[in-house]
């Protein structure tokens, strides 16, 4: 069951709606779309040229207007659009969980089964043992670490999603 909760995420949530492939440098816009970095860029630049307009261009998603300084370079302009990372968090922890091939370089490719929520790092059982027994550290199986991310992240993306309505009921102009 986990695995198809994976595999939805990827292929409903991790997708640039440009390329069709997973999301690289994810930009978001203000009608809170997202594109990857590249895909956005091509994609003003060509929307410049088409149109001939050169202060917005149309999210290819919703359509909506969006609003943008006609002096800069469509490479520039994709850059100013700030980096989703709330995606980035997800892709990272779905190719954590996903990859088995996680092995230990240090330890003869022995399979990284463990996390250290303290250092944030990765661990094999020989890793554990020498560097992480003694510390106070707080250790959990991969899988769990996945379950305990999995919740973190669906209280940020709550909390994102609070702070933008605040941001439109206090007023705060979202171009469309």
């Amino acid at each position: 069951m986990a695995q198809r909760a994976i595999k939805n995420v990827k292929e409903d949530v991790l997708k640039c709606p440009i390329c069709l492939d997973p999301y690289e440098n994810p930009r978001i816009l203000p009608c809170e779309h997202t594109l990857c970095l590249e895909c956005l860029t091509k994609y003003i630049s060509e929307a410049r040229k088409r149109d001939g307009t050169f202060n917005s261009f149309m999210c290819p998603t919703c359509k909506n207007k969006i609003e943008i300084d006609p002096k800069m370079d469509s490479d520039k302009v994709a850059e100013t659009f700030p980096v989703s990372t709330f995606l980035e968090a997800i892709h990272q922890t779905v190719n954590q969980y996903e990859s088995p091939e996680l092995s230990c370089e240090i330890h003869g490719k022995r399979p990284m089964e463990f996390y250290c929520f303290t250092d944030h790092i990765i661990l094999c059982s020989h890793c554990l043992l020498e560097n992480h027994r003694n510390q106070k550290c707080e250790i959990v199986a991969l899988k769990e670490c996945f379950e305990k991310k999995k919740d973190q992240l669906e209280e940020m993306r709550q909390e994102l999603v609070n702070q933008i309505k605040e941001m439109d009921d206090g007023g705060c102009i979202m171009f469309t």
